[in-house]
């Protein structure tokens, strides 16, 4: 049987035009052979075979539809490291056109369920991509822009289509990706893609020690399934994790870390009888009621006069917070500063806390190593003795609840803020009126400019309600 043979080196691109011109001129799938990349001994085979398998002539000419289903299958199936696979994408192709359009829709026959196991790999093969890369910094000369760089084994050739999400999420800082099938380079503008490599670079160990001081921190021992945790994070990925290298000390200590858990389930902080503000600040430094003391730089407790008739209550400190151990200093308490201004309060006239007093966080994107993550429910439970010693030792005329969660720990269930926002309650026992409002934060994370006004309004008319409450001679009666 003939057989025509020919090399793709440059993807969907080039197979595309191939497959075309072949399609037109009537050639079976048993008489052409697609081969993948390029091996030596096989450019040895195929120069030998050339003189009797060499298709001369021009390209066909004509028309060739295909279903879309097919081109994006296509294009996905472009990335898989199987050397078979434009055989199988052109047999597919053949197929459609002398047998049934609808072809792809046959789930039990043989070429597409083999094609959709190809495509369903890749799409895995690109979500550990996204799980799994872990950036580090690049040494730079000095006056040199930071960059950033991160290599991950991967089983095919995936990083075309993996990159674009690391070049919407990690835009303005330059990095790149390594990997053995290939690697993708942003520059703070366009994304270009190069040749791959082998074997992974020395990493950094302060971001090592960050990822490790994390993974150790969310570690959960009643959840410890070795098997699952190997199908979802293959051996293959470890080497470029380094949490991956305190997982066995982490499974070793379980045990220990499921009785301390269950000590902790139910726990609460511990205040001492007082109402002094400067002793509680003390006390509360040396808290361990809930795991988040371990990953936090600090305790960040509330700021303000004891004398003050409104209080401000958020949800927990951030990045800032933590480093600097005063509440709302970050981005969010520039939003919170402005908005204050606004509705005619002096900051230093309120007592400004949070629900939660210590940083939880995940690392994040380049440039901004820890993330905010919201405090569960056991830990609002842990650190409420501490706001309940604040308000008694504050006894505010106004409270203002800024977030979901600070409305949740004084109202004693789950609060939804567009139930509540607008609204002045008086039947909580902790002070005449409570207000509730959007977080600062929120606002800096809105999806759009409208819902960003929205949430911003709110929060200027709550401070400038709350104003007016504590002015009112209502108020000021014993």
């Amino acid at each position: 049987m003939f057989v025509h043979e020919v090399r793709i080196t440059a993807g969907f691109d080039e197979f595309r035009d191939r497959a075309r011109d072949y399609i037109l001129r009537g050639l079976a799938p048993d008489q052409v052979r697609f081969l993948a990349g390029e091996s030596e001994q096989e450019m040895d085979l195929l120069a030998s075979l050339r003189n009797e398998t060499a298709f001369d002539g021009p390209a066909k000419q004509g028309k060739l539809t295909v279903p879309p289903a097919y081109l994006k299958l296509a294009k996905t199936i472009a990335h898989h490291a199987s050397p078979r696979r434009w055989d199988l994408l052109y047999r597919i192709l053949w197929r459609l056109q002398k047998e049934s359009r609808q072809l792809l829709e046959l789930a039990i026959d043989d070429d597409v369920r083999e094609a959709t196991l190809m495509q369903k790999a890749i799409h895995r093969e690109i979500h550990k991509v996204h799980a799994f890369v872990r950036f580090e910094k690049v040494p730079n000369q000095e006056g040199e822009d930071e960059s950033y760089f991160a290599w991950i084994e991967t089983e095919h050739p995936v990083i075309e289509l993996a990159a674009p999400f690391f070049a919407r999420r990690f835009g303005d800082r330059r990095w790149s990706i390594l990997t053995p099938h290939g690697s993708a380079f942003w520059d703070g503008e366009n994304l270009t893609f190069g040749e791959g490599v082998a074997t992974p670079p020395p990493r950094a160990e302060s971001l090592d020690d960050l990822w490790k001081a994390y993974y150790r921190s969310s570690f959960n021992p009643a959840r410890i399934k070795m098997k699952a945790m190997r199908a979802e994070m293959p051996l293959k990925y470890w080497k470029a994790l380094p949490e991956t290298e305190i997982i066995n000390e982490l499974i070793r200590t379980a045990p220990d870390r499921l009785s301390q858990m269950a000590e902790r389930q139910n726990r609460r902080a511990e205040p001492p009888e007082t109402k002094d503000l400067e002793h509680l600040k003390f006390a509360a430094r040396s808290c361990q009621a809930c795991p988040l003391f371990d990953s936090a730089t600090q305790t960040v407790f509330g700021e303000g006069p004891a004398t003050s008739r409104l209080m401000i209550i958020g949800e927990q400190p951030g990045d800032h917070e933590d480093q600097v151990g005063r509440p709302f200093v970050g981005p969010a308490g520039e939003v919170f500063d402005r908005a204050m201004k606004k509705a005619g309060i002096a900051r230093s006239s309120a007592y400004i806390t949070n629900s939660v007093k210590h940083f939880k966080w995940k690392p994040g994107p380049p440039g901004k190593l820890r993330l905010h993550q919201k405090p569960s429910g056991s830990e609002m439970h842990a650190c409420r003795p501490w706001l309940e010693r604040e308000i008694e030792a504050i006894r505010p005329d106004v409270i203002v609840c800024m977030g979901q969660t600070a409305a949740t720990v004084l109202f004693g269930r789950a609060v939804r803020l567009a139930d509540e926002v607008g609204k002045i309650h008086t039947h909580l026992p902790w002070a005449p009126r409570i207000l509730v409002t959007y977080h600062p934060s929120a606002i800096l994370r809105a999806m759009t400019e409208e819902s960003k006004q929205t949430m911003l309004n709110s929060l200027e008319t709550t401070l400038a309600l709350a104003r007016e409450c504590v002015e009112s001679e209502v108020l000021t009666e014993p």
